[in-house]
């Protein structure tokens, strides 16, 4: 996972390899609190 401060959050950009395939998934938060953040996509995946 890729962190990209922004000024109102954070850029947080997902990067997984599917059967050979880099699939990447980007998403915004707005707020800057990384571990929620963590804790929060290991939860759904």
């Amino acid at each position: 996972m890729i962190y990209k401060l922004v000024p109102h959050g954070i850029e947080v950009i997902f990067i997984n390899i599917v059967d050979g395939v880099e699939v990447i998934y980007e998403d915004f938060f707005d707020h800057q609190d990384i571990s929620s953040i963590q804790s929060q996509f290991l939860k759904y995946n």
